[in-house]
């Protein structure tokens, strides 16, 4: 996980995220379930999202969840390849929808060299407890400078227990 965050981060709680995570890893505890893994390839850009409900950071009195999710990266084209640009479109079931746009991911703009693979992990709070996000990355051909659109599949943010 990294600091650089989108309007729709929380900040302080993705920090002590990060720090519970590593602490975690270190005492060598399982880290909550992932669930929801969805996988889309557009112009030979394979994007995998997994999400998660982070229990311990949500409050639903306060209608406050948090949920994190690891997006996995694959270059399975031929041609070495940068990831500019991102858009996301986000869905609270109560609540407006979001777009956020930016720079690059987490603070990157990763540069893709073919069959190799990038992965982050950021979070997203909502004030419900079901949402859904997808979206767009803008990358950008190295070798001949054109830019092109790679879709982000839709995935869903529903907190398990909702789903019995």
């Amino acid at each position: 996980m990294t600091e650089a965050l989108a309007k729709c981060h929380v900040s302080l709680g993705f920090q002590v995220l990060q720090i519970c995570f590593a602490w975690c890893n270190v005492l060598n505890i399982a880290s909550p379930k992932r669930y929801n893994m969805i996988t889309k390839v557009t112009h030979d850009i394979r994007v995998t999202v997994e999400t998660k409900f982070q229990e311990l950071y949500s409050d639903p009195a306060k209608m406050y969840f948090l949920f994190t999710y690891k997006i996995k990266i694959e270059n399975t084209g031929d041609y070495d390849v940068q990831l500019l640009r991102r858009n996301w479109n986000i869905v609270d079931s109560i609540s407006e929808h979001r777009s956020v746009e930016g720079a690059g991911v987490v603070g990157q703009q990763p540069v893709l060299r073919p069959k190799e693979v990038y992965e982050y992990e950021s979070a997203c709070n909502l004030k419900s407890e079901f949402g859904k996000m997808d979206g767009t990355y803008t990358f950008e051909r190295l070798v001949d400078g054109e830019e092109f659109s790679v879709s982000i599949p839709e995935f869903k943010m529903v907190v398990p227990f909702r789903l019995n």
